[in-house]
């Protein structure tokens, strides 16, 4: 990963391996894409500065931008959210189990429990979930779509929390690890869990 150059107005972008299929077979076709602030440092915002509120942000302003990869635990990981214009409290996404690193026997059930909540504990206003398992061929969704490697599941809001069910596939080998992120269908909230998937066990007979 490398900086940009900042003295020119730059729009950096990466294919995954499926965008460049799609772009090798002409039907490669933007129809959505997000923002994040994932490198900007907010503690550098100087109110105190002695050149007048113009330089407030100069730090910020003048902090590297960084190269695109196509790595989503690594980047995009704070996207900006649609909100109401006059919401007082920001929301964030609670996930049950909060662990970093979700652990999972081959062929089994898993569940995640989401729910977007603002500061005082009331429910935002998202009504279903997205959730998307970077590389299919470890874990998986009943109800998915597929696309290259990922697959992805809507989940709607029920008793006000999302479920967010996946399976393990039957690995026969070392332990596997992807990712899931769950994404507001409302307010674009964005949270990435890592997940592990342990192997079926050897028999000998």
């Amino acid at each position: 990963m490398g900086y940009l150059d900042k003295s020119t107005i730059t729009v950096d972008a990466i294919l995954t391996k499926r965008g460049r299929e799609k772009l090798a077979a002409g039907t490669f076709e933007i129809n959505k894409f997000a923002l994040a602030d994932d490198e900007v440092d907010y503690t550098l915002w100087d109110e105190n500065h002695g050149k007048g509120t113009n330089f407030y942000g100069q730090a910020i302003e003048n902090m590297p931008m960084v190269e695109a990869v196509p790595d989503e635990s690594k980047v995009m990981r704070f996207k900006l959210m649609t909100l109401d214009k006059n919401i007082q409290k920001l929301p964030f996404l609670d996930l049950s189990p909060n662990n970093a690193t979700f652990t999972l026997n081959h062929n089994i059930s898993g569940t995640i429990g989401a729910k977007t909540t603002t500061g005082g504990g009331a429910t935002s206003i998202d009504t279903f979930y997205t959730a998307i398992i970077s590389n299919g061929n470890i874990a998986y969704f009943e109800d998915q779509s597929f696309d290259g490697s990922s697959v992805s599941s809507n989940f709607p809001i029920g008793s006000g929390t999302a479920q967010i069910q996946f399976t393990g596939n039957n690995l026969t080998n070392a332990v596997q690890t992807t990712t899931i992120t769950i994404i507001g269908g409302t307010t674009g909230i964005t949270s990435t869990v890592a997940l592990s998937i342990n192997p079926a066990p050897v028999t000998v007979g």
